[in-house]
Protein backbone atom coordinates (compact mmCIF):
# COMPACT_ATOMS: atom_id res chain seq x y z
CA UNK A 1 0.00 0.00 0.00
CA UNK A 2 2.94 2.04 0.71
CA UNK A 3 4.33 1.88 -2.90
CA UNK A 4 0.79 2.73 -4.33
CA UNK A 5 0.63 6.18 -2.35
CA UNK A 6 3.05 7.97 -4.51
CA UNK A 7 1.67 6.45 -7.62
CA UNK A 8 -1.76 7.52 -7.05
CA UNK A 9 -0.45 10.74 -5.34
CA UNK A 10 1.23 11.53 -9.02
CA UNK A 11 -2.15 10.61 -11.15
CA UNK A 12 -3.93 13.21 -9.10
CA UNK A 13 -1.34 16.25 -9.71
CA UNK A 14 -1.52 15.03 -13.19
CA UNK A 15 -5.08 14.82 -13.80
CA UNK A 16 -5.34 18.20 -11.89
CA UNK A 17 -2.74 19.99 -14.38
CA UNK A 18 -4.85 18.43 -17.03
CA UNK A 19 -8.01 19.78 -16.18
CA UNK A 20 -7.01 22.90 -15.46
CA UNK A 21 -5.46 23.49 -19.02
CA UNK A 22 -8.48 22.76 -20.48
CA UNK A 23 -10.30 25.27 -22.55
CA UNK A 24 -13.48 26.33 -20.30
CA UNK A 25 -16.95 25.13 -21.38
CA UNK A 26 -20.18 25.69 -19.95
CA UNK A 27 -22.57 22.01 -18.66
CA UNK A 28 -25.85 23.50 -20.36
CA UNK A 29 -24.28 23.85 -23.79
CA UNK A 30 -23.31 21.19 -26.73
CA UNK A 31 -19.84 21.76 -28.07
CA UNK A 32 -19.13 21.17 -31.69
CA UNK A 33 -15.31 20.99 -33.05
CA UNK A 34 -15.06 23.46 -35.43
CA UNK A 35 -11.63 21.86 -37.32
CA UNK A 36 -9.08 22.14 -34.69
CA UNK A 37 -8.82 20.84 -31.64
CA UNK A 38 -8.76 24.56 -29.75
CA UNK A 39 -11.57 25.89 -32.21
CA UNK A 40 -14.97 24.87 -30.57
CA UNK A 41 -18.67 26.35 -30.58
CA UNK A 42 -21.12 25.72 -27.69
CA UNK A 43 -24.65 26.01 -28.08
CA UNK A 44 -28.21 25.33 -26.93
CA UNK A 45 -30.00 22.32 -28.70
CA UNK A 46 -33.37 24.41 -27.48
CA UNK A 47 -32.62 27.59 -29.07
CA UNK A 48 -29.88 26.72 -32.08
CA UNK A 49 -30.19 24.88 -35.09
CA UNK A 50 -27.38 23.59 -36.41
CA UNK A 51 -26.42 23.32 -39.17
CA UNK A 52 -22.71 23.05 -39.49
CA UNK A 53 -22.52 23.04 -43.27
CA UNK A 54 -19.15 24.37 -45.13
CA UNK A 55 -18.98 26.56 -47.55
CA UNK A 56 -17.61 27.02 -50.98
CA UNK A 57 -17.10 30.74 -53.37
CA UNK A 58 -20.63 31.94 -52.32
CA UNK A 59 -19.66 32.68 -48.65
CA UNK A 60 -20.69 35.89 -47.36
CA UNK A 61 -17.41 36.01 -46.11
CA UNK A 62 -14.63 36.07 -48.30
CA UNK A 63 -11.44 35.41 -45.85
CA UNK A 64 -10.19 32.06 -44.95
CA UNK A 65 -12.83 28.54 -44.75
CA UNK A 66 -16.52 29.48 -43.74
CA UNK A 67 -18.66 27.05 -42.09
CA UNK A 68 -22.16 28.25 -41.60
CA UNK A 69 -22.90 27.32 -37.74
CA UNK A 70 -26.47 27.64 -38.25
CA UNK A 71 -29.51 29.97 -37.01
CA UNK A 72 -30.81 31.56 -33.67
CA UNK A 73 -34.33 33.69 -33.42
CA UNK A 74 -32.88 36.24 -31.62
CA UNK A 75 -37.13 37.47 -31.44
CA UNK A 76 -40.26 36.89 -33.70
CA UNK A 77 -39.01 39.46 -35.93
CA UNK A 78 -35.15 38.93 -36.09
CA UNK A 79 -33.37 35.50 -37.33
CA UNK A 80 -29.53 35.55 -37.13
CA UNK A 81 -27.07 33.43 -38.99
CA UNK A 82 -23.67 32.69 -37.73
CA UNK A 83 -20.93 32.15 -39.57
CA UNK A 84 -17.30 30.98 -38.50
CA UNK A 85 -14.05 31.37 -40.10
CA UNK A 86 -10.62 30.13 -39.55
CA UNK A 87 -9.58 33.79 -41.26
CA UNK A 88 -6.73 34.33 -44.03
CA UNK A 89 -3.79 33.68 -41.29
CA UNK A 90 -5.47 31.77 -39.30
CA UNK A 91 -7.47 33.99 -37.52
CA UNK A 92 -10.82 32.08 -36.17
CA UNK A 93 -13.44 34.82 -36.44
CA UNK A 94 -17.47 34.38 -35.42
CA UNK A 95 -19.98 36.30 -37.73
CA UNK A 96 -23.50 36.74 -37.14
CA UNK A 97 -25.91 38.22 -40.13
CA UNK A 98 -29.64 39.52 -39.69
CA UNK A 99 -32.38 37.40 -42.41
CA UNK A 100 -31.48 40.62 -44.57
CA UNK A 101 -28.13 39.53 -44.76
CA UNK A 102 -26.16 42.46 -43.19
CA UNK A 103 -23.15 42.40 -41.13
CA UNK A 104 -24.41 42.68 -37.06
CA UNK A 105 -21.49 41.19 -35.42
CA UNK A 106 -18.11 39.39 -35.62
CA UNK A 107 -15.57 38.60 -33.00
CA UNK A 108 -11.95 36.94 -32.87
CA UNK A 109 -11.79 33.74 -30.66
CA UNK A 110 -11.25 30.14 -30.74
CA UNK A 111 -13.66 29.32 -27.79
CA UNK A 112 -17.24 30.14 -28.61
CA UNK A 113 -20.37 29.61 -26.42
CA UNK A 114 -23.59 30.48 -27.24
CA UNK A 115 -26.27 30.96 -24.87
CA UNK A 116 -28.84 32.96 -27.41
CA UNK A 117 -28.80 36.47 -25.89
CA UNK A 118 -25.76 35.98 -24.63
CA UNK A 119 -22.44 35.06 -25.89
CA UNK A 120 -19.11 34.03 -24.30
CA UNK A 121 -15.88 34.26 -26.15
CA UNK A 122 -12.43 33.04 -25.16
CA UNK A 123 -9.06 33.21 -27.22
CA UNK A 124 -5.63 34.03 -27.49
CA UNK A 125 -5.66 34.78 -31.34
CA UNK A 126 -3.81 37.97 -31.74
CA UNK A 127 -3.28 38.39 -27.97
CA UNK A 128 -0.38 38.15 -25.41
CA UNK A 129 -3.01 35.94 -23.36
CA UNK A 130 -6.34 34.15 -23.32
CA UNK A 131 -9.27 36.90 -23.30
CA UNK A 132 -12.54 35.82 -21.58
CA UNK A 133 -15.45 37.86 -22.66
CA UNK A 134 -18.78 38.43 -22.60
CA UNK A 135 -21.30 40.14 -25.05
CA UNK A 136 -25.09 40.53 -25.10
CA UNK A 137 -27.76 40.85 -27.64
CA UNK A 138 -28.60 44.64 -27.75
CA UNK A 139 -29.98 47.00 -29.78
CA UNK A 140 -29.40 44.30 -32.74
CA UNK A 141 -25.93 43.57 -32.21
CA UNK A 142 -23.93 41.86 -29.18
CA UNK A 143 -22.08 44.74 -26.92
CA UNK A 144 -19.50 43.58 -24.75
CA UNK A 145 -19.77 43.42 -21.12
CA UNK A 146 -17.42 45.75 -19.60
CA UNK A 147 -14.69 43.82 -16.91
CA UNK A 148 -12.62 46.51 -14.95
CA UNK A 149 -9.65 43.82 -15.77
CA UNK A 150 -9.11 40.78 -17.62
CA UNK A 151 -7.54 37.95 -16.06
CA UNK A 152 -4.22 36.75 -17.10
CA UNK A 153 -3.06 34.27 -15.34
CA UNK A 154 0.40 33.66 -16.96
CA UNK A 155 3.37 32.11 -14.62
CA UNK A 156 7.31 32.03 -15.82
CA UNK A 157 11.03 33.32 -14.63
CA UNK A 158 11.63 37.08 -15.31
CA UNK A 159 13.70 37.15 -18.81
CA UNK A 160 15.07 40.73 -17.15
CA UNK A 161 14.65 43.12 -14.41
CA UNK A 162 11.61 44.91 -13.49
CA UNK A 163 9.83 47.20 -10.86
CA UNK A 164 6.47 46.88 -9.51
CA UNK A 165 5.21 50.23 -9.00
CA UNK A 166 2.07 50.87 -6.55
CA UNK A 167 0.28 53.25 -9.58
CA UNK A 168 -0.56 52.52 -13.14
CA UNK A 169 1.45 56.10 -13.50
CA UNK A 170 4.61 53.93 -12.98
CA UNK A 171 4.88 55.96 -9.44
CA UNK A 172 5.70 54.10 -5.83
CA UNK A 173 7.96 51.46 -6.22
CA UNK A 174 6.83 48.03 -4.65
CA UNK A 175 9.32 45.81 -5.31
CA UNK A 176 12.17 45.40 -7.45
CA UNK A 177 12.86 42.10 -9.00
CA UNK A 178 15.82 40.15 -10.78
CA UNK A 179 16.02 38.38 -13.86
CA UNK A 180 15.08 34.60 -13.06
CA UNK A 181 12.87 35.43 -10.39
CA UNK A 182 9.25 33.55 -10.36
CA UNK A 183 6.09 36.01 -11.18
CA UNK A 184 2.59 35.57 -12.31
CA UNK A 185 0.60 38.30 -14.20
CA UNK A 186 -2.59 38.42 -12.30
CA UNK A 187 -4.42 40.81 -14.57
CA UNK A 188 -4.65 43.84 -17.47
CA UNK A 189 -6.47 46.82 -18.03
CA UNK A 190 -8.30 47.67 -21.18
CA UNK A 191 -9.27 50.92 -22.73
CA UNK A 192 -11.67 51.45 -25.66
CA UNK A 193 -14.83 50.94 -27.28
CA UNK A 194 -13.32 47.34 -28.21
CA UNK A 195 -12.13 46.98 -24.99
CA UNK A 196 -8.43 46.08 -25.75
CA UNK A 197 -5.85 45.48 -23.03
CA UNK A 198 -3.50 48.45 -22.61
CA UNK A 199 0.02 47.44 -21.95
CA UNK A 200 -0.06 47.37 -18.42
CA UNK A 201 -0.31 44.64 -16.17
CA UNK A 202 -0.64 43.90 -12.74
CA UNK A 203 1.83 41.12 -11.43
CA UNK A 204 2.49 38.70 -8.41
CA UNK A 205 5.45 37.98 -6.57
CA UNK A 206 6.45 34.49 -5.17
CA UNK A 207 5.60 36.61 -1.85
CA UNK A 208 2.32 37.59 -2.54
CA UNK A 209 3.34 41.11 -3.13
CA UNK A 210 1.47 42.88 -6.00
CA UNK A 211 2.46 46.03 -8.48
CA UNK A 212 1.90 47.05 -11.83
CA UNK A 213 4.73 47.04 -14.66
CA UNK A 214 4.45 48.72 -18.46
CA UNK A 215 5.49 46.74 -21.09
CA UNK A 216 7.17 47.67 -24.38
CA UNK A 217 7.11 45.87 -28.03
CA UNK A 218 10.33 44.00 -27.03
CA UNK A 219 8.16 42.20 -24.58
CA UNK A 220 5.59 40.87 -27.21
CA UNK A 221 7.16 37.85 -28.10
CA UNK A 222 8.33 36.46 -24.94
CA UNK A 223 10.33 39.18 -23.99
CA UNK A 224 9.45 39.53 -20.05
CA UNK A 225 8.49 35.67 -19.60
CA UNK A 226 8.51 33.00 -22.05
CA UNK A 227 4.75 32.36 -21.70
CA UNK A 228 3.32 36.17 -22.22
CA UNK A 229 3.68 36.34 -26.11
CA UNK A 230 1.73 37.67 -29.08
CA UNK A 231 -0.30 34.91 -30.81
CA UNK A 232 -0.89 36.88 -34.46
CA UNK A 233 1.40 38.25 -36.88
Amino acid sequence: MKRLFPLILIGLIVSSTALSQMKPTFPDLTYKNLGYPSYTFGYMPSNFNLEYKKLGLDSPIPDGEVTKLGSYQASSSTTLTLYFTTGASDDPELFMFDQNGKRIFSVGGEGFHFKGRILYVSGSSNHMFDQRRKFVYKDGTYKEVPQPYYYVGKKGKLKRAIKLYETKAMKNVVATLPKGYDIEIVMAEFEGEEYMPKDQYLVKTKFGLVGWIKIGQEDYFGGLIPSLYMMGD
